[in-house]
């Protein structure tokens, strides 16, 4: 009763959190979601291709995904190699109109399809400039992106954009972004690092405050790793950020190989252990856990896409297996999970190559082997998505029901 009533008072359509979970309407909020980081230059009218967008919103509709993770853009200079391009900011606060159109497009095609968006603000990996390129636009090194903590110049060339990001207007529907409630939750940075953990707590609090001034309906996020790097918990432990995000990578970390099929089951091992760890840090928090980054490649290590998904397959049920079981038993907070990535339509122009401009984008970014994750259109991984979200759904529908019996 007191958290139906409380969501509900907040206004519809808001994602909100309370006593430790997600709600939307009324109702619980769960979700197995992909990250779709590509969808902003996707929908810029010059550069991108809005067919392909509207087609892969639908495709993911009829898989019942509607929880999408997209990168805002990115920083240039546009004629740097393994970066997305054409970026939104190719120069430091110069911007692209053409993907600032983009992002207006896909908001706008998701909020008429009740989608919902978790948005990195920045990315401390080079694939779209982030902290490398705003630490050597300020007289920094680009090889050394932990300077972004500490650099005056920097941080506020970042709030700078931050400000003009949360503050744009959609020129397709007139509402602004801060107050456009597709927009789940702004993240801080997608797998930010560092070395001195209280830096990261007063860095993390300082910029959650300067996003929930200027936007305080949204859910902010740190983005991070998890356990698998230094301040996993720290970070995760500001009072202000809504709710704690970890990653899982089996293949990356050394746990899986795929050239040998049994190392998946000894990985699995490893998966559930590191799930379990990052899922503890949650429920000592209090706070809701989403498992937003997990993935493995082909069979055999193949990029091609006509190779088998038979491993990854059996990967893809055993992650959604955890969550959906833990959200039916309620024995932990980990409450949602974005599969990484939909690559949808595209198909690699070179196979384990390099991205290149003028590429089909993939779920792979522009700095890995093209074909590694991404998760097709025709890929039999998709009815085991669509099979394990008509069973959140299930399950969500008849939390919904008892709580509903238990306010009347």
């Amino acid at each position: 009763m007191l958290a139906l009533s409380c969501v509900l008072c907040q206004g519809e359509n808001w994602v909100t959190v309370d006593q430790e979970r997600f709600y939307l309407n009324g109702s619980e909020y769960h979700y197995i979601g992909t990250n779709y980081w590509y969808g902003v230059n996707m929908g810029a009218p010059l550069s991108g291709d809005r067919d392909r967008v509207r087609k892969e919103l639908d495709q993911l509709i009829s898989l019942g995904v509607t929880n999408l993770r997209i990168m805002a853009g990115g920083q240039g200079p546009d004629d740097r190699e393994k970066r997305i391009v054409p970026s939104i900011e190719p120069e430091p606060m110069e911007f692209n109109e053409d993907v600032w159109l983009g992002f207006d497009f896909l908001l706008n095609e998701m909020r008429n399809r009740g989608m919902k968006a978790i948005v990195p603000i920045n990315n401390y990996w080079e694939w779209s400039g982030g902290f490398g390129q705003y630490v050597e636009w300020h007289g920094g090194d680009f090889e050394d992106p932990l300077s972004f903590y500490e650099m005056i110049d920097v941080q506020e060339h970042f709030r700078a954009f931050t400000e003009y990001l949360l503050n744009r207007e959609n020129t397709l529907n007139g509402v602004l972004y801060k107050e456009d409630s597709t927009i789940m939750a702004w993240q801080l940075s997608n797998e930010p690092r560092i070395e001195n953990c209280t830096l990261y707590q007063e860095w993390i609090s300082s910029t959650v405050d300067f996003i929930k001034d200027i936007a305080p309906h949204h859910l902010v996020s740190l983005g991070n790793e998890g356990t698998i790097t230094n301040c996993a918990r720290e970070g995760n432990e500001v009072e202000s950020l809504d709710y704690v995000t970890f990653h899982c990578w089996a293949q990356n970390w050394g746990w899986f190989d795929p050239k040998d099929p049994s190392s998946l089951d000894s990985a699995l091992v490893h998966v559930r252990e590191y799930l379990d760890k990052n899922v503890e840090i949650a429920n000592d928090l209090h706070k809701p856990a989403v498992l937003e980054e997990f993935g493995i490649s082909r069979d055999d290590a193949s990029y091609s896409p006509d190779a088998l998904t038979t491993l990854r397959d059996k990967y893809y049920r055993f992650v959604f297996e955890y969550v959906v079981d833990h959200v039916k038993n309620r024995s932990s907070n980990i409450v949602a999970t974005n599969f990484w990535a939909y690559g949808g339509m595209g198909r690699p122009v070179s196979e384990g190559g390099l991205w290149r401009p003028g590429d089909d984008f993939i779920g792979d970014p522009p700095h890995e082997p093209q074909g590694w994750y991404s998760v097709y259109d025709k890929d039999s991984t998709l009815s085991i998505v669509k099979s394990y979200n008509n069973l959140l759904r299930h399950i969500t529908h008849g939390i919904s029901n008892k709580m509903i019996s238990r306010s009347e």
